[in-house]
């Protein structure tokens, strides 16, 4: 699992990160974290945990199965919010696990 890109938007087939930001403005309508992935086997086990200004986001832990090989891809995780609220300005942390090891983890910011 390759470093976390932080994007505003993703290619549709497959799941690349197309729009890069290095922070979000608070009526941004999702957060989405994209990784590179290789070689995983068959059975691998990728979670996903967020947290907000160090307190867990729960809710919002996300797991993937890979029930085949894959050579190469992209995997996306993203928390999106209600069209109505705004973000909480603050940082917000994903770390991302391939089985059950923690093997990547970024954090972003929402200001503005």
């Amino acid at each position: 699992v390759g470093q976390i890109v932080w994007t505003a938007a993703i290619d549709e087939t497959s799941s690349a990160p197309i729009e890069p930001v290095s922070s979000y403005l608070p009526n941004a309508p999702r957060i989405i974290a994209a990784a590179p992935v290789q070689a995983l086997p068959d059975g691998s086990l990728i979670e996903a945990t967020w947290e907000y200004n160090d307190t867990s986001l729960d809710a919002f832990t996300t797991e993937l199965s890979r029930s085949e090989m894959i050579d190469q891809a992209w995997v996306t995780f993203h928390i999106e919010r209600d069209p109505g609220v705004d973000w909480p300005a603050g940082t917000y942390e994903i770390s991302v696990s391939l089985d059950g090891t923690t093997v990547q983890t970024a954090a972003v910011e929402v200001s503005g």
